[in-house]
């Protein structure tokens, strides 16, 4: 099964970055040694995810060992394109058709309760600000948020809303984010 996107994963000393191939369809893994925190994205615990296709979520404490199978489509059956963690046990990850998916152990992943936008939309891309407080961007350009875990969701407009597609979420502080 292909996967589409990972959230990065730091061990004793040495932060891994896992990099997906879709048209080699395989696993690069690169190290970069450093101080605790170098990374401002991503996990900062000892346990990586990695989402793919048919809904499929991976996790990896160590990129020798390879991967184990944390949720085989249970949670949803839509392709996923990308996730963002918190920690090791929390993160969230999203796909097409609008799938939202989350994990509050780090091992047993379910569906948010409500998706943010209709089937049509594909969500690209996601930003977990707290447990309760996330960002998805999507594929027709928009950005949608909830503050109760995916219960209810809001789309948030900005110039451009609409139109191209959001790529990526990212903040460099609590306050401070940027799209692309």
């Amino acid at each position: 099964v292909p996967a589409h996107a990972i959230a990065p994963m730091k061990s004793k000393n040495s932060i891994f970055f896992f990099i997906i191939s879709p048209l080699l369809q395989n696993l690069q893994i690169s190290k970069r040694t450093g101080a605790a925190g170098v990374v401002s994205t991503g996990v900062l615990g000892e346990l990586g995810f990695i989402v793919g296709d048919a809904g499929y979520i991976y996790g990896c404490s160590d990129p020798t060992a390879g991967v184990t199978v944390l949720d085989a489509g249970d949670a949803t059956i839509d392709n996923l394109l990308a996730v963002h963690a918190l920690s090791d046990v929390f993160a969230v990850a999203v796909g097409n058709n609008g799938a939202v998916v989350y994990t509050e152990d780090g091992v047993l992943w379910g569906a948010a309760t409500t998706r943010p936008t209709a089937p049509t939309e594909d969500l690209t891309c996601v930003w977990v600000k707290g447990e309760n407080e996330w960002l998805v961007g999507s594929n027709a350009g928009s950005l949608y948020a909830t503050y109760d875990k995916g219960v209810t969701w809001t789309e948030v407009t900005f110039a451009g809303s609409g139109t191209g597609e959001v790529h990526d979420i990212s903040f460099a502080t609590d306050s401070v984010g940027y799209l692309a």
